[in-house]
């Protein structure tokens, strides 16, 4: 009699693997820093490719348009970057938080040396002021040119007696009013709670009944 081969069964195929921008648009929901580091990388590649595109839109009739585009695009590299910031440094603080979880009881406090743990948190104090102090410096440019446009609108007006320049003086106002509300959202993220070792609850004693 003939020996029939032994066929290995197939395992069953998963589903195939999401392509990649849909993986990092699902890092960014999650809150991760490496998503939006990305995004703010190819936003800024894509903004350099717009000043090349006003560059040479000079002499011809959309040459308006490109040099909007340009001023979109830097501002939307500006408010990505701080989104990738803000990313960080919550994962910074959920990071310290846990340090201080550990700190206050964790289980696993008493087999890590306290140098380690002063280590962890002199880095994250660190990295966090570095970030703010960036994100300090790229925010300076938009804050500071509205404002000072405002201030110069408000001396014109006070000068010439005309209210010409109260709509810009206004108008450069509130966009500085925008520019520090969102740099204090992205910027001043959530303190860690303070570490509290967690109660234990205790059974509660059954009253006995007695009888009449």
């Amino acid at each position: 009699m003939e020996e029939t081969p032994k066929t290995t069964p197939r395992r069953p195929e998963g589903p195939p693997p999401a392509p990649w921008y849909l993986r990092m648009w699902a890092t960014m929901q999650r809150g991760g820093s490496a998503g939006w580091f990305l995004s703010t990388m190819l936003q800024a590649a894509l903004t350099w490719g717009f000043i090349g595109l006003a560059r040479l839109s000079e002499g011809w009739p959309w040459e308006r348009q490109a040099k909007l585009l340009v001023i979109v695009a830097i501002v939307a590299t500006w408010g990505m970057a701080l989104r990738a910031i803000r990313a960080r440094l919550l994962e910074l603080v959920r990071s310290w938080h846990k340090n201080l979880v550990m700190k206050a009881g964790g289980t696993r406090l008493k087999a890590l040396p306290r140098t380690l743990l002063e280590n962890h948190e002199k880095f994250v104090k660190g990295s966090m002021l570095r970030l703010r102090i960036i994100a300090a410096g790229i925010t300076m440019p938009f804050f500071v040119l509205p404002l000072f446009t405002a201030a110069l609108c408000l001396a014109l007006t006070c000068t010439r007696h005309t209210f010409d320049f109260v709509e810009m003086a206004c108008l450069s106002s509130v966009m500085a009013a925008v520019v520090a509300i969102y740099f204090r959202w992205s910027i001043l993220a959530s303190p860690a709670p303070a570490a509290v070792r967690p109660a234990v609850r205790r059974p509660r004693a059954r009253r006995e009944r007695f009888e009449a």
